[in-house]
């Protein structure tokens, strides 16, 4: 079963984690393709500016957190879904696959596009709706705590045997890795 996911589209701006910059979500339907089922009035404009953030839900710290700059977006003149095109794919796994009949049919009942996106099957039922409160705040921490690393501190007391160290903690040396016993 895929890693549950939470699809985002924001606004572009330099202050990253602005709360205001929450537009609405989406629901990745296949590693380039998001389908936004209301997309907001500032995506309707002539050239928006926005990006789609895509992380592991719910949104812890150190969680996987992607940022795309979207390639494409298709709107449809009235009320209705779009779809937004990434420039890059995604890692993380669309929640299933996208049957075209089982999608036209879940349009076909259901006036709302959520409504129809759950009855498909390509999102969890429980998936939200609207950028849920507090996301831009556990977004930042997100990505704060996945650049801290733990460092790994090493005794050598002798400086001639940095060389060893070296090929001991990386795979530099190979196939001539002198012998250093077990690991």
């Amino acid at each position: 079963m895929p890693e549950n996911a939470i699809v985002v589209i924001r606004r572009f701006t330099r202050e990253r984690y602005d709360p205001d910059d929450d537009l609405t979500t989406g629901v990745l339907l296949s590693p380039d393709t998001v389908l936004v089922p209301q997309p907001p009035e500032e995506l309707l404009g002539e050239h928006p500016r926005f990006e789609v953030v895509i992380a592991s839900w719910p949104l812890r710290p150190g969680a996987a957190v992607e940022r795309h700059r979207p390639a494409g977006l298709d709107l449809l003149r009235e009320a209705g879904p779009a779809t937004v095109l990434l420039s890059a794919p995604s890692r993380f796994t669309t929640w299933g696959p996208v049957d075209g009949c089982r999608l036209r049919t879940a349009f076909e009942q259901h006036a709302d596009v959520w409504d129809a996106v759950i009855q498909a099957e390509l999102t969890p039922p429980d998936t939200p709706r609207v950028p849920p409160p507090g996301f831009s705040q556990r977004l930042a921490h997100a990505e704060t705590a996945a650049f801290a690393v733990r460092p790994r501190l090493h005794d050598l007391r002798d400086p001639g045997q940095i060389g060893n160290w070296v090929c001991y903690i990386t795979p530099l040396c190979e196939p001539c890795r002198p012998h250093l016993g077990p690991r």
